[in-house]
Formats: structure tokens, C-alpha cells, sequence
């Protein structure tokens, strides 16, 4: 087909740098046949689009938060390119595009004066296969939603008092979600109300001179009989037009529960917009830590949330304007406000009506949907910190395997089921406890240095700048006996990658972690511990290992391990190695341990 543009894409990989010239069609649906490009992730990506015709634009919507310095603005503020011979700069670290895509599918669409021609590529992971990147994206969000409604549930049925209140507060973000996407069908529904609503048809009777337009009825004559002095008057009907039905009786019925639950959303939005805002400056606090796109990134996507909770707001605002005035309308304003004894057949077999009590249904039900926080879909952008955040539910559960009970901490902090599950966010501890040990089970800490003064809370330093691992495990007995820690190092890479790749600094930070790492308050005689390290062991976990790599036994033999775990792995090894090193260092302690009376 000839196109008056072209679009190509350069991408770059450490084997080698090549083109994709893009494939365009004027048919949407062709999607359903078409093999797209693939491009690797945290490949270098840019992308040179030509035509002769300047009024040409080129639309990548999922880029739309991205920095990308040739991105204009139209009308109706969506982001496009206009064409140009210039490259333009997608992903490359030396070019200072650090926010790498997250593994799926990228739409193109070209727009001219008359057409629209559509396209897309696909972006894979690195060292996952897709199905395993699909896979821990779903499992983390069926884990981490299991393990919140299995812990709150448990400790709800430990209360004497159900809150109904709070009951009905669990579920208030997706309850709003469902009336926002509700409200266009409703708006049509009730308009139509006002021309078509149900009614009943009265007779009201009143004394009016003989000669005038009256009806006569039985009830006349009856009425002329036994009041003879109305002599030159009639008793005669007028017929009026009743809206109090049952019909719409439980449309003022189901119009004043959207009133009041406008007002408790509206609230809860402002709530929900200032913690965003909070989060933000929060955020804002460590960009000294960013390259420029990645704070320029992290600042649209923070304004892009508070703009859509601001439009959902807006929405709730206007619909509940609406009804005030839809409750004062001819059709409502004389409908009782009673409470229907019964459902009519017309409530659910005439669409008007029908459309209306279905949302009302949808709002009042209390289904279990757990909401994740928007951070998530955030972070799905990063494959590495994705395995992490799995890798990290992974070890929950194999804890969880052996019997410790959570105590608080991330999902296990709260008595009800949030309207948003917490982000994994660093520095994150979630507690177990099983008898007489406690677990503290850190995410992506960073430890103090070797001059810090120790406390339970604080158990472990270090003397090396190697001093983040992505999880550590401290190990406490009684409440007060600091007994040692394990530590997992969640390396997106592959096993050969780890060993032998990148001037074995990946080795040397295993090592570091095993040798340099200490503490003041370990819970051991000082001649046990000329010989005994803080961490007990180093687990190494990691995604992929196409060749079968063996690692040599003197990682073992200092107490490091490796563990392959993805999604096509269970999790057996990694617990089998939790579970002898907690226990070899529970029983040293009870052998030789030096409990802290204090």
C-alpha cells in the first residue's frame, strides 16, 4: 500500500542495532490477524517519522506520559508527533530516556486530512517469557488480594461488634467506579422519564355551575340526589395525571440513595485527591535520585491520576446537581416517599426503569473487588521491580508455609478490606510471629553504616556501599534476642548473567551482603561470634536459566545459595532453604544463644 508517511523504528540491543519500517492499515480490525514487531525490553528505542504532507500526526497513546521532546499537544489534548527527519528518543539511558516500556501492546495510528491508518508493536520482556510476565502480574494481584481478605476476615470474625458502617466503607472506591460508568446510561433513562413515566389516571370531583364543559357520572346524579340545595351546580369529575406509582416511587426511592452516596463519595474523592497530592511530595522528596525524564515521568503520572480523581469528582458533582433536579421535576415532585413493598414486573422488564435499578443494585451490592493502588500499574512498567514485588509475595508465602501467623504490616494493617491495596513501597516490614519468634520481613532497605548504634528495630549495618538487598528476613526471639537474618537478592537476570557477566559485580555484592554485614546486639557469646556472620544465608533469585548453568560449590560453602523462581517454578526450593537456615540458626541460639533479660 502506498502512504503518503513513514514511520521506522530504530531499536538497539547489545548484539546488534537494526530497523523496523511499520506496517499501516486503513482497517482497525486487522489487528486480529496481524503479527506485530517485537522489540525486546530495554532495548534502545527511538522512531523517524516522515511525510511530505505536514498536517500529518502520528498518535502513540500509551507514550502519553512519557518525556519526549518532539510531543505536541491538539485540540482535544491528546499527544501527538508531527513529521520530521529527526530521530526521536524513546528509551536510551545515554541519552538520558531512562523509563523503559512496559511489556505489551503500543497502538499507532497515523491521522491525514481524510484517513486514519492504524498500527502497533509489541514490547517483550527481557528475561521472562510473556506467559511468566502475565503470570506474576496476576498472581501478584490474586496473592497479595488473597492474603488482605484471608488476613482481615480472620481478624473481623476475632471482633465482637461489626461495624455496618465500616462494612459498607470497604467497597466504597469500586462502588463509585460502577455509578461513574452508570451515569450516562441513567441521565438517558430518566430524561426519557420525563416524557414516558408510568401514571395513574383520578377522578377529582368538585361543585361547578350547570351550562360548563363537565363530565357526568353516576357520581353526579348520586350527589344531586342527596344534596338538593346544590341546585344550579354539578358534581362533576376532572381526570388528572398521577406520577405516584410504584414505578416511580422507587425511582425517588433510588435517586435519594444516589443523593446521600454522591456526598459520601464527593468527600471521599477530596480525601483520596489529598493523599495522592501527599504521595506526590513525598515522591518529589527523592529526585535527586532521578534522571530528568524519570522525575518528568513521575510528575505526569501523579498529575494524571489527580486530573482523572478531579474528573471523576466533577461527574459526581453534576450527576447529584442533576438529581435535585430531576427531584423537582412534574414526574417527582408529588411521588411519596415511601418505601415500596414489592418489586413490579415493569421495574425490571422496561429498560427505562430497568437501567436505573440496575445501577442502584450495582451500588448497594457488597461484592469483594479488591482495588490495588494505582502505583501497581505504574511499577507493571518495570519488569525487574515486578519479579521483585513477586519475589516478594513468594517469600510471604513460604513463611506463611511454616506455620507464622502475620501480625501487621503492608496488606496485614488494616482491620477492614481497603478501598486500595497499599503499594510494596521500600522499607516496607511486614511482622509474623509463631510462638516465641518473630520474623521482620524488610523489602528494599537500605542498611546504616558500621558507626550505627543497633536496635531491635534496626538489627543489622554494614561496612560496604553495597548495603540495599532487595529483601532481608531478621530473626527475633522473645521479643528482645536479635539472632541473625537472611537476605534474598532478586536478580532480573540470567544465572550466567549473575556469575560470570559484568566484571562479576553481582558475585561481589552476593559476597559483601554474606561478609561485611554485622551487628551490636547479637544475641550470641562473643566467642561464638568470632566465627559466626550476621546473615545466616544469601539467596540469589533469579527468573531464567536456558543453559543449565552450575554454580560452583564454594557459593554453598560460604553460605550463599541461588534459586531459580518464576512463574513456571513453584516455590519448593526457596522454602525448603528458608526453613533449614531459620531452623539451623533457631537451634544454634537455643544451644548457645545469650538471652538478652532486659
Amino acid at each position: 500500500m502506498d502512504l503518503p508517511f513513514s514511520l521506522k523504528f530504530h531499536i538497539g540491543t547489545k548484539e546488534n542495532t537494526y530497523v523496523e519500517e511499520v506496517l499501516f492499515s486503513r482497517d482497525e480490525s486487522f489487528f486480529m490477524d496481524f503479527n506485530p514487531f517485537k522489540v525486546k525490553e530495554f532495548s534502545e528505542l527511538s522512531f523517524v517519522f516522515n511525510s511530505s504532507n505536514e498536517k500529518v500526526k502520528l498518535y502513540i497513546p500509551e507514550l502519553d506520559d512519557y518525556l519526549i521532546e518532539t510531543q505536541l499537544e491538539d485540540e482535544y489534548g491528546g499527544s501527538y508527533y508531527e513529521p520530521t527527519n529527526k530521530e526521536v528518543i524513546i528509551f536510551n539511558y545515554q541519552q538520558g530516556k531512562t523509563i523503559p516500556l512496559i511489556p505489551g501492546y503500543y497502538f499507532l495510528f497515523v491521522e491525514t486530512e481524510t484517513e486514519t491508518f492504524y498500527s502497533q508493536f509489541e514490547v517483550i520482556p527481557k528475561d521472562l517469557e510473556q506467559s511468566n510476565w502475565v503470570k506474576m502480574r496476576d498472581e501478584i494481584e490474586n496473592i497479595v488480594g488473597g492474603l488482605a481478605v484471608d488476613f482481615i476476615s480472620k481478624k473481623n470474625s476475632q471482633r465482637k461488634i461489626i461495624d455496618a458502617d465500616l462494612f459498607q466503607q470497604n467497597y466504597i472506591f469500586q462502588r463509585i467506579q460502577n455509578m461513574i460508568k452508570d451515569i450516562p446510561q441513567a441521565i438517558i433513562s430518566l430524561e426519557s422519564l420525563k416524557k414516558e413515566a408510568k401514571y395513574k389516571i383520578t377522578k377529582h370531583y368538585s361543585w361547578n355551575p350547570i351550562g360548563s364543559k363537565n363530565l357526568v357520572d353516576q357520581k353526579t346524579i348520586w350527589q344531586l340526589q342527596i344534596h338538593p340545595e346544590k341546585r344550579g351546580l354539578l358534581y362533576t369529575p376532572n381526570r388528572i395525571i398521577v406520577y405516584d406509582v410504584i414505578e416511580n416511587q422507587w425511582v425517588k426511592l433510588i435517586l435519594m440513595h444516589f443523593k446521600r452516596f454522591s456526598l459520601l463519595a464527593d468527600e471521599y474523592l477530596e480525601n483520596v485527591i489529598q493523599s495522592v497530592m501527599e504521595e506526590k511530595n513525598n515522591s518529589d522528596a527523592f529526585n535527586y535520585r532521578r534522571s530528568e525524564s524519570e522525575k518528568i515521568y513521575n510528575t505526569q503520572s501523579y498529575e494524571t491520576r489527580i486530573e482523572s480523581l478531579k474528573r471523576n469528582q466533577n461527574q459526581i458533582k453534576h450527576f447529584q446537581a442533576y438529581i435535585l433536579e430531576f427531584l423537582h421535576s412534574s414526574v417527582m415532585k408529588n411521588v411519596t416517599s415511601k418505601r415500596p413493598n414489592h418489586v413490579p414486573k415493569s421495574l425490571v422488564l422496561n429498560p427505562k426503569y430497568n437501567s436505573i435499578y440496575k445501577m442502584y443494585l450495582n451500588n448497594i451490592r457488597n461484592t469483594i473487588n479488591l482495588n490495588f493502588s494505582p502505583s501497581y500499574q505504574y511499577y507493571w512498567k518495570r519488569t525487574d521491580v515486578l519479579y521483585e514485588i513477586w519475589c516478594y509475595t513468594k517469600v510471604i508465602k513460604s513463611i506463611l508455609a511454616l506455620d507464622f501467623i502475620p501480625i501487621s504490616g503492608w496488606i496485614f494493617e488494616n482491620n477492614s478490606l481497603s478501598q486500595e491495596l497499599p503499594f510494596l513501597r521500600d522499607g516496607t516490614n511486614v511482622v509474623f510471629k509463631k510462638a516465641d519468634i518473630k520474623i521482620n520481613l524488610v523489602f528494599n532497605e537500605s542498611m546504616k553504616k558500621e558507626s550505627f548504634t543497633n536496635t531491635l528495630e534496626v538489627p543489622v549495618k554494614t561496612s560496604s556501599v553495597r548495603n540495599k538487598p532487595d529483601i532481608r528476613l531478621d530473626i527475633i526471639v522473645d521479643e528482645r534476642n536479635y539472632i541473625g537474618s537472611l537476605i534474598f537478592e532478586v536478580k532480573y537476570k540470567k544465572l550466567v548473567n549473575i556469575l560470570y557477566k559484568d566484571d562479576r559485580k553481582q558475585r561481589q555484592q552476593l559476597m559483601s551482603y554474606k561478609q561485611n554485614t554485622m551487628s551490636g546486639i547479637l544475641a550470641f557469646p562473643e566467642v561464638l561470634m568470632r566465627s559466626l556472620q550476621t546473615v545466616a544465608a544469601v539467596i540469589a533469585l533469579y527468573p531464567s536459566d536456558e543453559k543449565g548453568n552450575m554454580v560452583p560449590k564454594y557459593f554453598a560453602n560460604e553460605g550463599i545459595y541461588f534459586c531459580l523462581l518464576n512463574p513456571s517454578f513453584d516455590e519448593t526450593e526457596l522454602s525448603d532453604k528458608i526453613d533449614k537456615n531459620l531452623k539451623e540458626r533457631i537451634d544454634l541460639f537455643k544451644s548457645f544463644g545469650r538471652r538478652n533479660e532486659n
